[in-house]
């Protein structure tokens, strides 16, 4: 389901792979690789996702692509 969740809200990254995933509780650290489907270029990536009673949504997202980083959500505090 996250990664579904994740490669669908930005039509720009793309082939979103899980490659580490650490839980705690009802949280979980997604270590995950995808494409940058403008330019082709490959890129990292940290999503932190958390289930609730409405269901998982995404905490934070964080992306690198060459030398540029995005922050396309920070974890509310």
């Amino acid at each position: 389901m996250g990664v579904k969740m994740i490669g669908s809200m930005y039509a720009d990254i793309t082939d979103v792979k899980v490659v580490k995933e650490t839980a705690k509780g009802n949280t979980y650290t997604l270590d995950v690789t995808a494409t940058q489907a403008s330019d082709k270029q490959a890129g990292t990536g940290t999503v932190e996702i958390a289930k609730d009673g409405a269901g998982w949504r995404v905490d934070s997202e964080t992306w690198k692509f060459g030398g540029s980083t995005m922050t396309l959500k920070s974890k509310k505090k």
